[in-house]
């Protein structure tokens, strides 16, 4: 009888092991799980680097009207000012500058928009092209020099050495969006090169 009862334990803790949840080793080992974290990171990051292309245009639109650099002003007071060819010459120049400095902004902004839309793409389980990983990883080195630029030319002792402050973290974090989307991307297609059902599984 009493061999009976133990036998019948025995067998619900087995039955309680085998029904029991997957440890955080086993599930960080489950290949469907990490696809998944992976999948919700380059989501994350995807996000985030659209969100900064709004960064982008309001840093460019401060510093043209209230920077140490306004090209605008500089037009506004040079029309004044002119009186003579060479000024009028100047004045041209300026705009120009100004043009080109707008079509960069927003070319900027369409290569982040076309970046973060592939890697929200593709971590809904849509294949798309390895461009946007190139773009993403030339946009690395592109904020660790403005970074380290940044760094060189802080003043402290500057009315809007806040402003630069503010900048500097924004700049950080768009970098780290950056990092994030390019790691997860390459994670993630190698995940899919060694578990081929991962789509299906998903």
């Amino acid at each position: 009888m009493n061999t009976d009862t133990i036998k019948t334990k025995s067998d619900n803790t087995d039955n309680d092991i085998l029904k029991s949840p997957l440890s955080s080793a086993e599930a960080a080992a489950d290949p469907k799980i990490r696809y998944r974290k992976v999948c919700s990171r380059l989501g994350i990051a995807a996000f985030g680097v659209m969100a900064f292309a709004v960064w982008s245009v309001i840093r460019t639109i401060l510093q043209m009207f209230f920077g140490n650099i306004a090209p605008l002003n500089e037009v506004d007071n040079g029309v004044a000012e002119a009186q003579t060819i060479e000024a009028d010459v100047s004045d041209v120049a300026l705009l120009l500058v100004l043009i080109i400095a707008f079509a960069i902004l927003a070319a900027e902004i369409a290569l982040r928009i076309y970046i973060g839309l592939s890697a929200r793409a593709e971590s809904k389980g849509k294949k798309k092209n390895i461009a946007y990983i190139i773009l993403a990883g030339l946009f690395i080195p592109f904020y660790v020099v403005v970074l380290i630029y940044s760094f060189q030319n802080m003043n402290f002792l500057e009315s809007n050495v806040f402003d630069n402050i503010i900048s500097i973290i924004l700049d950080i974090t768009s970098l780290i969006s950056f990092v994030e989307l390019f790691v997860s991307a390459i994670m993630l297609r190698r995940m899919r090169k060694k578990y081929t059902d991962l789509d299906q599984r998903n």
